[in-house]
């Protein structure tokens, strides 16, 4: 009944996903003697089994083009990294069944006290920054269940959004400052190190993919804050001038590998001169396949169409020749 239901309304409206928020006493899946964090492990327990069921079976309904994500507190998440009971860390066994089928996951690092990052420090919202790193970098490396014998194996850092306040009146604690925001995802991003910091990050970052930022919400900051969309015009400038570097970077790997994947009048040019081009692979930066191409008239290049091409993003693309070798580039479409 809930799947059907919740189907009939995405077919009414057309929504192109559906975004998991459970808060409060709904978050309590009766599974606090949960030792077993796998698929086999949760069928003991209906309440969160079915949670799990149901969104897998939407997503494979709709198939991968339908957008899956998470929004929830962090006690549900980060929580369970110290204690683990029907509340504290009550949404790990969720994201854990669901981690290919959940496109993002947007832990709201606002409204709450704060938990214990890897480093064994305390991050509440007083530390605001450094409560970002740590609580982000947490998400990305999995940790240890509380004293349960279970892990929660973390997410790839393309699946992972900061969730923030668009302002101190959008929520009772959390927010930062788009200066304060955007260093701590600069750090996530690139390693470089800011004013204050004192959580480190462990080993395996910085992650570059880290997807971006969610914010409560796009209304607070375009009117309610009365600060005219400030922090999305200063998070807008910041992705921006990371693209223009990618695009740069991406121009000298292009070039040095005598292979060039660029977007003209929104389709993808693929020219190789060493050899003719065998097979084209394109994902989006969630993995998800957007194109297979096999070449069949044994050419060096090539021009691609796709409707996802129509839209401003980063697409993986995998270059295969006749000799068999592969190159993959990032090639991001700027409409320009």
């Amino acid at each position: 009944m809930f799947v059907n239901g919740l189907k009939a309304i995405i077919d009414e409206y057309q929504f192109d996903g559906v975004d998991i928020d459970f808060e409060g006493g709904s978050m309590n899946f009766s599974a606090g003697g949960l030792r077993d964090i796998s698929y086999a492990g949760i069928s003991a327990y209906p309440r969160l089994k079915n949670v799990v069921d149901a969104f897998k079976e939407l997503k494979a309904y709709y198939g991968p083009g339908f957008l899956l994500t998470a929004a929830p507190e962090t006690q549900y998440v980060q929580g369970g990294y110290s204690t683990y009971n029907d509340t504290f860390g009550s949404f790990l066994p969720i994201i854990q069944n669901l981690r290919n089928e959940l496109d993002l996951l947007a832990v709201q690092l606002y409204n709450t006290g704060g938990e214990n990052g890897l480093d064994g420090q305390y991050y509440g919202s007083a530390k605001k920054a450094n409560m970002v790193t740590g609580l982000t970098d947490m998400i990305i490396k999995g940790y240890n269940i509380g004293t349960t014998g279970m892990r929660f194996d973390g997410l790839p850092a393309s699946k992972v959004l900061i969730a923030l306040p668009a302002c101190p009146s959008a929520a009772g604690s959390g927010y930062l400052t788009p200066t304060e925001g955007i260093n701590a995802m600069n750090y996530l991003r690139t390693g470089t190190t800011f004013s204050g910091r004192t959580y480190t990050m462990q080993p395996g970052g910085p992650y570059p993919s880290l997807r971006g930022l969610m914010t409560w919400s796009v209304n607070w900051d375009a009117s309610s804050c009365g600060n005219s969309s400030e922090l999305s015009k200063a998070y807008a400038a910041y992705f921006a001038t990371q693209s223009a570097k990618l695009k740069a970077e991406d121009k000298i790997e292009l070039t040095s590998n005598k292979t060039l994947a660029y977007f003209k009048d929104n389709a993808l040019a693929i020219s190789n001169e060493a050899s003719s081009i065998d097979q084209v692979e394109i994902y989006n930066m969630l993995g998800q396949s957007i194109l297979s191409y096999k070449n069949i008239q044994d050419t060096n290049s090539l021009l691609l169409e796709n409707r996802s091409f129509s839209t401003k993003q980063l697409f993986i693309v995998i270059v295969t020749d006749k000799q068999g070798t592969k190159k993959t580039f990032k090639v991001m479409n700027f409409l320009n």
